[in-house]
């Protein structure tokens, strides 16, 4: 049954190539692909657990794939004729002295996040060792990190999210419009997801090479316009193979052996069997979790879906009466731990059934989808261009885990503020800006180039 799920999201996929032209920025294209390598890797595990895929979870994650597809036409289809204004893209001029500070203060995170950590364990010191240590002993926490770290800890963390999105942009940015491969970005966007490591998970290095790689497609001003006939594939060769880089590294660093030792992960299979399994048991784990009992609850608030957005509302007002969400636990197979991942179906099937998957999957892609072509024809600004990335990413991994309304809590109220100082703060310019600007610069580099000349 799992390759029927592989066989409807293949069709969808290429429909979707077909509705839109390769556009390979669109939400619902991405999220397919995403789709279509994680049922891959699902079959490839097949073999390996006894579990077998059966009509229930192959009926939710069609019904779930077919509510994508159509929010995804309609909201595309609702937000207008596409034409690309790609003009519209606002630069930002961050100077070297920003810059320098951003990376104090990123690293400074890193030094009071490995501190709060160590006052959880009970840890000391600061050698190699020590640290795998408290890595290793922090480990039952971090799925919870957000109750087990006081709240200004949190609270800096999602400030530097925020400057390592914003730095995202602007590489991407000056590499698709200028030209210009510019790695003093990379220091920041590094230490947020040395945060993450130090925490013992991995998502924010996939979600930073996501992030990177959607910001390079998006801003990219050749990969969709009016002149290209449909149905035509242009390729740009150097942004695919930045593009690649961006997401292969990560995933490769996170196979190596030593750093699961360190971030206290499995460390005896290959790096091709780690790699299958992180991106393919989820739809496995799903079907072991009805086996052993899983059902929808109908509860009157969506606790599953929403368990951050709950978190907050019940710390901010503990005496109403809503039910927090269990801890999603690891389901076994045979004795073996497979995985507490479940796609993001489980989740809204756990809430409201069928219904509950058909409703929050249509309403997601419909949502990112129309925003998306806002985007593309110039009426979204660049803090809604950052926003809307940081969701959009979330929603690639649908067949992963529910990662767009986790993000929905009293944490965003942070996020927010924090986009628009440092927004405040930054220079933002237009690309017609920008190039005057460079044509400034290289006029005043041809001057002197001849002073010189003459002096000689």
């Amino acid at each position: 049954m799992i390759y029927s799920i592989l066989l409807v999201n293949v069709s969808l996929l290429f429909i979707c190539v077909a509705i839109k032209g390769f556009d390979y920025s669109n939400p619902i294209v991405l999220c397919f692909i995403f789709a279509v390598l994680s049922n891959m890797c699902s079959c490839i595990l097949l073999d390996d657990y006894s579990v077998i895929i059966k009509g229930d979870v192959t009926s939710i994650c069609i019904i779930g794939s077919l509510s994508i597809f159509g929010g995804g036409v309609i909201g595309d289809k609702i937000g207008g004729k596409q034409h690309f204004d790609y003009l519209s893209y606002q630069q930002l001029y961050i100077s070297n002295k920003q810059i320098v500070f951003a990376s104090v203060f990123a690293f400074i995170v890193i030094g009071i996040t490995y501190h709060e950590i160590q006052n959880v364990v009970n840890v000391g010191g600061v050698s190699v060792e020590r640290i795998i240590q408290t890595i290793h002993a922090y480990r039952p926490y971090s799925a919870d990190h957000y109750h087990t770290l006081p709240l200004y800890t949190t609270s800096i963390i999602r400030v530097l999210k925020i400057l390592a999105y914003i730095f995202a942009y602007s590489f991407a940015y000056e590499y698709d419009h200028l030209k210009i491969v510019n790695l003093k970005y990379f220091p920041t966007i590094i230490a947020y997801g040395l945060c993450d490591f130090i925490r013992a998970q991995r998502n924010s290095w996939i979600y930073l090479a996501l992030i990177i790689a959607t910001f390079l497609i998006l801003l990219n001003p050749n990969k969709t316009v009016n002149q290209i006939p449909k149905h035509t594939i242009r390729i740009n060769v150097k942004l695919l193979r930045i593009i690649m880089f961006s997401l292969i590294v990560p995933v490769l660093l996170f196979s190596n052996n030593s750093v699961r030792h360190a971030i206290s992960r499995n460390t005896k299979w290959s790096s091709f069997r780690y790699i299958t399994h992180y991106f393919g048991i989820s739809l496995i784990g799903f079907q072991q979790w009805l086996n052993q009992g899983g059902k929808a609850k109908f509860d009157y608030f969506p606790i599953h879906s929403f368990p951050a957005g709950v978190k907050s509302i019940l710390y901010f007002f503990p005496s109403l009466n809503i039910k927090e969400a269990e801890q999603v636990k690891y389901v076994y197979a045979n004795g073996v731990g497979l995985s507490n991942t479940f796609t993001s179906f489980k989740r809204y099937y756990n809430d409201y059934g069928y219904m509950g998957v058909i409703v929050f999957s249509f309403v997601c892609a419909f949502i990112l989808s129309y925003l998306h072509k806002k985007i593309l024809n110039g009426q979204m600004g660049l803090f809604g261009i950052i926003m809307y990335i940081g969701f959009a990413v979330g929603f690639y991994l649908t067949y992963y885990d529910e990662h767009l309304f986790r993000q929905i809590s009293s944490g965003l109220i942070v996020d927010i503020l924090s986009l628009i100082i440092m927004l405040k703060a930054f220079r933002v310019g237009n690309i017609t800006e920008s190039k005057k600007i460079g044509r400034i610069f290289e006029t005043r580099i041809t001057a002197k180039a001849h002073f010189m000349s003459w002096r000689r």
